[in-house]
């Protein structure tokens, strides 16, 4: 890869093996999800931000605000319905007692 992200949002990746373009879904999600403001500029100036807004409207978020915020920066609708939910054995799990 040869964007010049943050290696640490790629932890579980072997660098080498990913295509900018053809996962560019996926460079994108990890940097709106987990990013900073830098690698938020670097993928806003190599993907242009019709691409970067494509890529926010498929995946899931994480977290409500995240969903909120790109929605915001990006002039997407919301994108509450986006956001992921913990299945019912995660809440348990993490359930305070």
């Amino acid at each position: 890869m040869k964007l010049k992200l943050n290696k640490q949002l790629f932890w579980d990746t072997n660098l080498r093996d990913i295509d900018e373009r053809k996962h560019a879904d996926f460079i994108i999600g990890r940097v709106l999800q987990y990013g900073d403001v830098s690698d938020f500029k670097k993928i806003k100036q190599h993907y242009r931000l019709p691409r970067v807004r494509l890529a926010a409207k498929r995946m899931s978020f994480l977290d409500v605000q995240s969903a909120f915020l790109w929605a915001h920066v990006l002039g997407l609708p919301i994108l509450k319905n986006r956001v992921c939910t913990p299945t019912l054995s995660v809440t348990r799990l993490f359930k305070p007692s």
